[in-house]
Parts: structure tokens; C-alpha cells; sequence
């Protein structure tokens, strides 16, 4: 999940406070990138408006504008929900940790597997989340799947 894009990213990331976590707040844009053998970045607004780059089809991908109701805008930021919870305010500290960060030592993982990153921003927090697949997949099945079933969930071309 460590690739020098999502580096380049998250090192770029402005430094803003955090929420008290408290109500979910009104969130105005999430981004998603999802990182593997092939790789997805999606930002939509609050009013559903927003765009999509795939990596896919080699060697150019695919991008474009993407689209939902704020409706469905909404049930993505609920199914969303408990990960930003696990979330973290956009720091440089926190994003070189995101980086830099390694599964425990004794806990199983595998190289290959990809990984996800949200970021969720209004206008009082910014804030992110990571997840590397590879780390104890076997334990994180679960999780995982949930994640990449919401990002398939949503209107992308197939590649």
C-alpha cells in the first residue's frame, strides 16, 4: 500500500484540527484510494458531484466525472462511518505514520495485497484513515471486503 503516489499524497495533505468525534458532522468531500494490483482514486462533494481516475485499462486508465444523489452521497458517508471514527486529524505526523507504518511484528501479512485511504473534510476538520489489506489478512477479511464493497458500490466504469 506504501507507493510513492499515496506517499506523494499524503505528505502534501494541509494540517488542519480534528472533531471531538461527538456527532458525525456534516461532511462536504470524501476521497477514496484504493491501491493494489490496480488503483482507484474517487473524491465526491456533499451534492454528489465529483470524479473518478482508474488505473485501468493499461497503460493510460480512465477518468472522468462521477455522479450520485445526495442521497447516496449520504449512505456512503454512514457506510463510512465507523471508519472515520478510527480516523485521525490530516498532519504531516500523520500521514508520514500512515507512510511509514508496518504491521505489528508476529502478526501475519502479505506484500501484495493493497490497501485503502479515505479522507473526509468539512469545515472544521480534515481528517484520514488507512488501511493496508496485507496486514493480518486472514483477521481483517472482514474489514476489508466491507471497504471494497462500498468502493464497488459505487458508479465507476469497468475497466
Amino acid at each position: 500500500m506504501r507507493t510513492a503516489a499515496l506517499a506523494a499524497a499524503l505528505l502534501a495533505l494541509p494540517s488542519t484540527s480534528g472533531c471531538d468525534g461527538s456527532r458525525p458532522p456534516e461532511i462536504d468531500r470524501i476521497e477514496i484510494k484504493v491501491t493494489g494490483w490496480s488503483a482507484v482514486e474517487i473524491a465526491l462533494d456533499r451534492g454528489g458531484k465529483g470524479s473518478f481516475r482508474l488505473s485501468e485499462p493499461f497503460p493510460r486508465g480512465n477518468s472522468g466525472a462521477l455522479s450520485v444523489t445526495p442521497d447516496r452521497f449520504q449512505t456512503l458517508r454512514r457506510r463510512l462511518e465507523p471508519y472515520r471514527r478510527q480516523s485521525v486529524p490530516v498532519t504531516e505526523e500523520s500521514a508520514r505514520r500512515f507512510i511509514e507504518a508496518k504491521c505489528p511484528e508476529g502478526v501475519p501479512s502479505v506484500t501484495d495485497a493493497g490497501g485503502i485511504y479515505i479522507r473526509w473534510i468539512d469545515e472544521t476538520s480534515d481528517r484520514h484513515f488507512a488501511a493496508d489489506f496485507g496486514c493480518d489478512p486472514e483477521r481483517q477479511a472482514s474489514r476489508n471486503e466491507q471497504l471494497l464493497g462500498i468502493v464497488n458500490s459505487l458508479p465507476l466504469p469497468t475497466p
